[in-house]
């Protein structure tokens, strides 16, 4: 028997690929305000903690966007990840995306969690910008499992 054509599978039909586009706005939509809410309420701690005696707070998913300043207070990049102790839950180190634009001819510098500091606004390195310049950017898709600190607790290095 010849199929005639006049039976669709289920999957290729218009109604179906319209449901399945149904779909997915919902989750979408869902995901987005979820996400914001999400937002919002670690933003509504961190100015809490402006406003506490506790110590002060910034997002973990804001780690990730943060601006990064050398011992000049020059920006000399931004914060791409932090590496997370699994046991401490201490950051290890953060990865620093400095020049080229776009991510042609940008490089990644490795920066152990002593060689910087936290503020609300940015990471501030105790590093100058030589001493960050002369870091070895990590092979493609190669991060160190962790990052030897440039300077001692003391600062000295």
């Amino acid at each position: 028997m010849v199929d005639s054509g006049r039976h669709q599978r289920p999957d290729k039909s218009p109604r179906f690929k319209r449901f399945l586009t149904f779909i997915n706005v919902i989750g979408i939509w869902r995901w987005l305000g979820c996400q914001r809410a999400n937002e919002d309420g670690g933003q509504s701690a961190k100015r809490a903690s402006y406003r506490s005696t506790a110590p002060e707070l910034f997002t973990a998913a804001g780690l990730a966007r943060m601006e990064v300043r050398d011992s000049a207070g020059d920006k000399v990049g931004s914060c791409v990840e932090g590496l997370l102790c699994c046991h401490t839950g201490q950051i290890s180190y953060v990865v620093v995306r400095c020049g080229g634009v776009g991510g042609v001819q940008e490089e990644l510098r490795a920066i152990a969690r002593n060689d910087l500091s936290f503020s609300g606004a940015c990471l501030e390195l105790h590093l100058t910008a030589d001493h960050f310049s002369q870091i070895t950017p990590p092979a493609d898709g190669a991060w160190p499992g962790s990052v030897a600190p440039l300077h001692d607790a003391n600062g000295e290095g």
